[in-house]
């Protein structure tokens, strides 16, 4: 628990002890008190991203050269629920603002669906694929952002 006598605070002691991915979001909620004990409700939900490989239990002494991590411009995860039948969702994370395309194609590399083709802001971000009109198979996602492309499969099942 840390204290300020200012409306900001930074926290240096949070520690992630868990089986979590490289790649994960955790919420994190503030209550403030005063010196006379009262306490305000929690906040919303912020959250964090987390990039790359966690390091467990080694925060405290290894010099914050070794802990900064340089994010990739964009991390796309596995898609949910796999497999599906009907809809299933497709998160992934940004850097920067920048402009992401999102494409959803069959087997044969026909594109079947574009989800996404804009500009996004920093930060996590999910679509939704509604894969009704869709025969059963295999079909791959691909995210395209500033000449760097990821590519996951899912299936479908009827």
């Amino acid at each position: 628990m840390g204290t300020s006598t200012s409306t900001s605070y930074t926290d240096f002691d949070i520690v992630i002890n868990s089986q979590s991915s490289a790649y994960d979001r955790f919420s994190y909620r503030v209550t403030a008190v005063d010196t006379r004990g009262f306490s305000s409700d929690p906040s919303g939900l912020p959250y964090a991203n987390v990039w790359g490989d966690p390091i467990f239990g080694l925060a405290q002494s290894l010099p914050d050269s070794l802990i900064s991590v340089n994010p990739p411009l964009a991390q796309l995860k596995q898609n949910f629920p796999n497999p599906f039948s009907p809809r299933t969702e497709i998160e992934f994370n940004l850097r920067d603002r920048v402009h992401v395309s999102l494409v959803i194609y069959n087997i044969l590399g026909r594109e079947v669906a574009r989800l996404i083709d804009d500009v996004k802001e920093t930060g996590y971000h999910r679509a939704v694929w509604d894969a009704t009109d869709q025969p059963s198979g295999v079909y791959f996602y691909t995210l395209k952002v500033q000449g760097i492309t990821r590519t996951r499969y899912m299936s479908l099942v009827r």
